[in-house]
């Protein structure tokens, strides 16, 4: 299993053009939440999880 990158989790502050999440103006809170709302994980790290979740119990 591959370990995590910084990429897979920053890719947001990219998309919305920030140098730091503190910058983030509440004014674009709709974009940020249409961002999360609408994000997948690579496929790697799609499998990486599945894989991972086959362990864990749903009780």
């Amino acid at each position: 299993m591959r370990q995590f990158q910084i990429g897979d989790f920053l890719h947001f502050k990219t998309v919305v053009n920030i140098p730091r999440y503190n910058e983030f103006p509440a004014k674009r809170f709709n974009d940020g939440l249409r961002f999360v709302e609408t994000w997948h994980p690579k496929q790697e790290l799609l499998m990486d999880i599945e894989e991972l979740n086959k362990g864990v119990s749903n009780d």
